[in-house]
């Protein structure tokens, strides 16, 4: 494989809270390189390169709390829709024009997104397979998020989905929920892969931080649990923060660290004076993936947090990044994790929206050093063999025919 393009539905700075995206790109142009690739990474404003996309996870654009407005919801979803639909114009031309003079294009990468076809419109002009890569069907999505588009719903599905997802060489979903939702739709499945979000083996390696200050967070508590990732509600950081007080009333000294930002971040501020934890948490605000790593040494576990009865549809970056690291996590028992994780020997399982038994788990791992290294070790284990970048990609690129090896 000589030269590949991955298409990004838009600008950095129009993606805000959208960090885990740009890490996705980056994953798949780091493997791709690896096996031998120029790869180019394609936005409506240009070019970007592996690094580049890594760039822009610390951005400003990226810490968007958002702002309040009197205008109704449904409104301002009509509004972003229209405007996204205007954005997209061009962008196809653009793309054909900007990478006219490559000398042939052996795979196009899309990530899905509303009215989003630059990538197809490459892999049309340079007789390209492409992969549409869905992190979740748009308006499926908003819909189990509240936001029902009840009158345009169909009609952006069937104008702004429908045609990447259909004409598709492979569709590439992240979780089996997605793909149900994406077969319902009108994809044959011998055409749909799980592809979950993967790790970056080069950067995600306790051997390359192990000169990593560990003593950073000693004045939270004797016990520290890290959490990374957008700040949003969903989020459910709450939970984690319950735990940690419930812990803390046993007489356990846990503390937590928060990395990111986003809407939620303020809420999360005043729940921590609320709850009188200043002592013991610590937001540190939004960080560069390049960053992780390091961070993730620093602590001594690492939880996942899910709100009960939270449909969990999606694959967690974080997750894999944290089991990269060999720290021990506390995870919901939902969604993917169950058919990904085994209590007690990957991760350490709690019921989601159960503070009480994140709390138990927090407690646990605490008291007992040796589980912690024993679900650590195996949590590696298990990432490395299953979800680096380098095996997705190969998996993907199998079922298009495309031999892994570089030319």
């Amino acid at each position: 494989m000589s030269n590949a393009v991955l298409a990004m539905p838009r600008a950095p700075r129009d993606w805000a809270g959208a960090g885990a995206l740009w890490i996705t790109a980056a994953g798949w142009a780091g493997a791709l390189r690896r096996l031998g690739a120029a790869t180019t990474v394609l936005t409506p404003v240009g070019t970007l390169t592996e690094q580049e996309c890594l760039a822009n996870t610390s951005s400003a654009a990226l810490s968007s709390r958002g702002s309040r407005s009197r205008v109704p919801a449904s409104l301002r979803v009509i509004a972003r829709d229209a405007q996204r639909a205007r954005s997209m114009r061009g962008y196809d031309r653009a793309a054909v024009h900007l990478l006219g003079a490559t000398d042939g294009i052996d795979l196009v990468w899309q990530h899905h997104e509303l009215f989003h076809t630059a990538g197809a419109a490459v892999a049309d002009h340079f007789d390209a397979p492409r992969i549409e890569y869905v992190h979740a069907p748009i308006v499926w999505e908003a819909r189990r998020w509240g936001v029902a588009r009840r009158v345009s719903g169909p009609v952006l599905v069937r104008a702004g989905e429908l045609p990447a997802l259909r004409s598709a060489d492979l569709v590439a979903c992240v979780t089996d929920e997605v793909v149900a939702e994406v077969e319902r739709l009108g994809v044959d499945r011998d055409r749909i892969i799980v592809s979950p979000m993967g790790i970056d083996p080069e950067r995600f390696d306790p051997a390359a931080v192990a000169e990593v200050e560990l003593s950073r967070f000693d004045d939270l508590g004797d016990f520290i649990v890290g959490w990374v990732g957008s700040m949003r509600r969903f989020h459910s950081i709450d939970l984690a923060l319950d735990a940690v007080r419930a812990a803390r009333r046993q007489g356990h000294r846990i503390g937590l660290v928060i990395a990111g930002d986003g809407q939620d971040r303020q809420r999360i501020e005043s729940l921590v004076q609320e709850m009188e934890l200043t002592d013991a948490v610590r937001l540190l605000g939004q960080i560069s993936n390049d960053a992780v790593p390091a961070l993730l040494a620093s602590v001594d576990a690492a939880v996942i947090t899910a709100g009960a009865q939270q449909q969990f549809h999606y694959s967690p970056l974080k997750l894999r990044e944290y089991l990269a690291m060999a720290r021990p996590v506390a995870v919901p028992a939902t969604g993917e994790i169950t058919r990904l994780l085994d209590h007690g020997h990957t991760a350490m399982l709690y019921e989601p929206g159960d503070s009480a038994g994140l709390a138990d788990v927090f407690v646990q791992l605490a008291s007992d050093p040796a589980l912690r290294e024993q679900v650590g070790s195996a949590g590696r284990e298990l990432v490395m063999r299953t979800a680096t970048w380098d095996i997705l990609v190969a998996e993907a690129l199998d079922r298009l025919g495309l031999a892994g090896a570089p030319t």
